[in-house]
């Protein structure tokens, strides 16, 4: 419809927009993705045919399916994070989830800091900046 997401969070804060695109940024972001093409540039063709002969693309939809597979579960997701509760639910029993936290959100978490995950460094010439911190 054209709008702009700032404006549609002017417009309702609540609301989930989720989009997918072709390729990531990078060399091939200009290209357009169908099936085949989507099995060929993520690998998955390669996988397939005979030793001496060319690849073969899948019987299955993976690219094309897998999408909007994912896509849904991004927006489902997007979802049950209004209501962090569901963590709740899950953790309880034992099943595997985490919430979805903006960059800001990561930089704001006390917790991440007094853990060492991620710190405040000084650059010599940037200054003063927020980094992941070292594992080990």
């Amino acid at each position: 419809m054209g709008f702009a997401w700032k404006h549609i969070q002017e417009l309702n804060p609540g609301m989930i927009v989720a989009s997918v695109k072709d390729f990531s940024p990078g060399l091939y972001e200009n290209s357009r993705v169908y099936e085949n093409v989507a099995q060929c540039a993520g690998g998955a063709a390669s996988t397939t045919g005979f030793f001496d002969g060319p690849p073969f693309m899948t019987g299955i939809q993976i690219g094309d399916s897998g999408t909007d597979v994912h896509l849904a579960l991004g927006i489902v997701t997007a979802l049950y994070q209004r209501k962090f509760e569901a963590m709740d639910i899950l953790n309880k029993h034992d099943i595997p989830c985490g919430p979805i936290l903006s960059m800001k959100k990561l930089a704001e978490d006390s917790s991440l800091r007094a853990t060492g995950t991620m710190v405040e460094v000084d650059h010599p010439i940037r200054g003063k900046h927020l980094t992941v911190g070292n594992p080990i």
